[in-house]
């Protein structure tokens, strides 16, 4: 049966170690409620145990000072800043000195960043800070180690079609295949190129992580990636880290889808088509001239098996009745005795994508 007493006890004890004033006394000794006595002895050694200085010493601990900087992708002669990352511990106040490479570079009251030029490829520097704080104690952040490294990232559509001696790069249409390469260039402390192959490679599209197996991984220094047709641009990115030496970094490219396009290209009796240029959107024809053979090539659609694209013509707005050669995109254009301009209109079409098509066009003056 619990008395009056003890609970009176109780609440006065409480009202005590919660710093609340009571007027309340105990009318009972200790002996009476045993392990009241040694519950104020620790009350009364609180407060030694945590003084000022042990309080900054014990978030010293949990949280230690670290350094960031930006740009983490820098070139030779970039200017790159470094910070001091002083979560729960303000050091606006504190005296700090900066060292790179052993050097002191900086000094003074809350200078908590500093900035400097990477110097040239392969050469790196070891940035730390040391930080007095008010018990007249120093601590150091852990360093960090800045160069000239940096990280490209090239890209191409694999599955675009492209004329034969086409020089540039294959550009992506709707639900095509794009390829990316990420090409680091990334050095140890000890000024060393680390190999591409020994980075483990986190890849994302448009902010969303790939799947992690097989597209992402050790070694795995490119992706493939779907342009759907979700929107015109895509955003490929990587992260990319180094177990032994601990470097990371990170990058990313947009990557713009084009409208495909068919071009026409003349086909000549002896030549054969003539890839070198494309037919202009006007050409010129004299009267019984002979024949124009035109071939249709589309640019920029998926390419993966050619005879899945299927043309259509129109003279002057009339479909034309497709025979074999025309629907593998041939159509022979014999000039008439007539004068006057006419339009040939040509769509292609792939078979396996409905919504991968494209047109193209060209207007023949008979002089």
């Amino acid at each position: 049966m619990i008395t009056h007493m003890p609970t009176r006890f109780l609440i006065t004890l409480t009202f005590f170690l919660i710093g609340v004033p009571t007027v309340a006394t105990a009318q009972s000794s200790f002996e009476d409620f045993p392990g009241a006595e040694e519950l104020l002895e620790q009350y009364s050694n609180f407060g030694d145990r945590f003084s000022p200085s042990s309080i900054e010493d014990m978030v010293t601990n949990v949280n230690p000072l670290t350094l960031t900087y930006s740009p983490v992708n820098t070139k030779p002669g970039d200017r790159v800043t470094i910070r001091i990352q002083d979560f729960g511990k303000p050091t606006d106040s504190l005296f700090i000195n900066w060292y790179i490479d052993g050097v002191l570079f900086s000094s003074g009251l809350g200078i908590n960043s500093i900035a400097f030029n990477v110097g040239p490829a392969g050469v790196v520097s070891t940035v730390y800070a040391e930080i007095t704080k008010n018990t007249g104690s120093v601590e150091r952040t852990t360093p960090v180690i800045v160069g000239a490294s940096h990280m490209d990232i090239l890209w191409e559509a694999v599955d675009a079609q492209v004329p034969p001696f086409y020089k540039g790069k294959a550009l992506p249409s709707w639900d095509t295949i794009i390829k990316t390469y990420a090409i680091p260039e990334v050095y140890s402390a000890e000024n060393q190129q680390i190999p591409r192959s020994t980075f483990v490679y986190t890849w994302s599209k448009n902010q969303s992580p790939i799947d992690l197996n097989p597209q992402s991984g050790y070694g795995k220094d490119n992706v493939y990636v779907l342009a759907d047709f979700a929107r015109k641009r895509h955003t490929v990115g990587v992260d990319i880290f180094h177990a032994n030496s601990g470097v990371s970094s990170f990058s990313s490219v947009a990557v713009k889808l084009h409208d495909a396009e068919t071009l026409l290209y003349e086909k000549h009796p002896l030549e054969g088509v003539i890839f070198e240029r494309a037919l202009p959107p006007l050409v010129s024809q004299a009267r019984s001239s002979g024949s124009l053979r035109v071939v249709a090539y589309p640019f920029g659609m998926d390419a993966r098996n050619r005879g899945d694209v299927e043309f259509s013509w129109k003279l002057n707005g009339r479909t034309l009745s497709n025979t074999g050669t025309m629907r593998n995109g041939e159509i022979p254009l014999v000039s008439s005795e007539q004068g006057g301009i006419s339009t040939i209109v040509v769509e292609a079409r792939n078979r396996e994508k409905p919504l991968q098509s494209s047109t193209g066009s060209l207007r023949i003056n008979v002089e």
